[in-house]
C-alpha cells in the first residue's frame, strides 16, 4: 500500500515537472504573441472598395505576417470613402481604421472621439500623369493654371489639396474635374482633362503606356499625414495592448520594406497579380523615394501640421493647433523604440 501511495506520489511530481518545463518552453516569445494563444481577430475599415498600392505597408504586415506575429488576425472591411472609414470605426464595426487622419481632429473639435495612433502613407501620394505634349514637368503651382485636373471626389484628400492649391494661388482658371477612382487615365484618353492625378500603381501603368509623370505631389508637400491608423478613444482605453500590437506591426513592415526591397515587390505582386512584376517594382521604388512609404510610423508635428492647415484653409477644420489632441504617438514611439533595440541586439550577436 505505501508502494502504491510512493509511485503514485512520484508520478504527480513528473507531471508537475513536465508542465514547468512545457511553460518554460512555450512562454512569451520575442514576437510578442504568445505561442499557443488564439490570435486576437481585428477589423480594420480601409478607404475604398478594394486594395490599393499605397496602402502597401499593410498588406506587408498581413502577408509577411507581421500581424501574425503580434497575435493578431486582420480583416479588411472596405469602407468607401475617408468620412465613412472614420464613421466605421467610432460606431464600433471596425476597431481600426486605415483612411484620412483630420476626421480625428474634425470629430474632436466637435466634442467628438477618435485618435490617430500610426503613420501610413507619409506623404501625399499623388502623382501628375498626362499625354498632352506641351505640358512640362511641374514644379510651381501657378503652372497648374488653365488646365483641367482630374481629382477623387470630394471629401477625399486628393480633392483637398487641389481645392487648397486652387484657392491659395488664386488659380481661377485651373479646373477641378472630380472623378471615380480608376477612371483618370480614361478622361485623359477622352480629352476630358489635361492631367490626371493619380494614386500607384496608375502612375507606373501609365509610364508603360507611354504617359509622362510630370508632378510628384509628395516631393511638392513634403512630409504630410496622408494616411493613418485611427481607432477609437474606447479602444485605446479598454484595449490599450491591442492597440500596441497593430501598430508594432506596422511599423516592423515599414522596416521591412526599406531593407527588403526584392521580397516586398514580391508581396506586392501577389496582392496585385493582374499588373506586370516591372509596373510593381517600379510603383514601388517611386513610393518609397518619394516617402510616401514612411520609415517612422509617428505622426510628426510637421506633417500633422501640414494636414490640419489644409483641413483649415478649405473651412472643413477651425482651429489648427486643437487639432494636435487628436494624435496619440505612445504606440508608435514604444513600437520604434522596440524595434530600434532589436536591430541594436541582433548587432551585437
Amino acid at each position: 500500500m505505501k508502494l502504491k501511495r510512493f509511485g503514485i506520489l512520484m508520478l504527480c511530481l513528473c507531471v508537475v515537472f513536465l508542465a514547468g518545463f512545457s511553460a518554460c518552453r512555450t512562454g512569451p516569445q520575442q514576437n510578442g504573441n504568445q505561442q499557443g494563444s488564439k490570435p486576437i481577430d481585428v477589423t480594420v475599415a480601409h478607404w475604398g472598395q478594394e486594395k490599393i498600392l499605397i496602402y502597401l505597408p499593410l498588406y506587408v504586415a498581413i502577408d509577411g505576417g507581421f500581424f501574425k506575429d503580434q497575435g493578431l488576425n486582420v480583416n479588411l472591411k472596405y469602407s468607401g470613402n475617408d468620412d465613412q472609414v472614420f464613421a466605421t470605426v467610432i460606431s464600433g464595426s471596425a476597431q481600426f481604421g486605415v483612411g484620412d487622419p483630420t476626421f480625428t481632429a474634425i470629430s474632436r473639435e466637435k466634442g467628438g472621439p477618435g485618435k490617430v495612433v500610426a503613420m501610413l502613407v507619409g506623404a501625399v501620394a499623388n502623382w501628375g500623369v498626362t499625354n498632352k505634349q506641351n505640358i512640362q514637368q511641374i514644379n510651381e503651382p501657378s503652372q497648374l493654371g488653365g488646365l483641367r485636373v482630374t481629382s477623387f471626389p470630394s471629401p477625399s484628400t486628393t480633392f483637398t489639396i487641389l481645392s487648397e492649391i486652387k484657392q491659395t494661388n488664386k488659380l481661377q482658371k485651373m479646373s477641378i474635374k472630380q472623378m471615380a477612382f480608376g477612371t483618370e487615365l480614361s478622361a485623359l484618353e477622352r480629352g476630358e482633362a489635361d492631367l490626371a492625378i493619380v494614386l500607384e500603381p496608375q502612375a507606373s501603368i501609365a509610364e508603360s503606356k507611354g504617359y509622362r509623370v510630370v508632378w510628384s505631389v509628395a516631393k511638392y508637400y513634403g512630409p504630410f499625414a496622408l494616411t493613418g491608423i485611427t481607432t477609437s478613444d474606447d479602444m485605446i482605453k479598454s484595449n490599450p495592448e491591442t492597440v500596441q500590437k497593430m501598430v508594432n506591426a506596422i511599423q516592423a513592415s515599414l522596416d521591412y520594406i526599406r531593407s527588403h526591397p526584392d521580397e516586398t515587390t514580391e508581396i506586392a505582386a501577389r496582392n496585385f497579380p493582374s499588373l506586370d512584376k516591372s509596373v510593381v517594382k517600379n510603383a514601388v521604388t517611386r513610393m518609397t523615394n518619394d516617402n510616401s512609404i514612411p520609415a517612422d510610423a509617428r505622426i510628426s508635428d510637421d506633417a500633422w501640421r501640414k494636414t490640419l492647415t489644409v483641413r483649415n484653409k478649405v473651412g472643413d477644420l477651425k482651429s489648427i493647433d486643437a487639432g494636435f489632441a487628436a494624435v496619440d504617438n505612445t504606440f508608435a514611439a514604444h513600437a520604434l523604440n522596440r524595434d530600434q533595440k532589436k536591430t541594436t541586439a541582433a548587432g551585437q550577436q
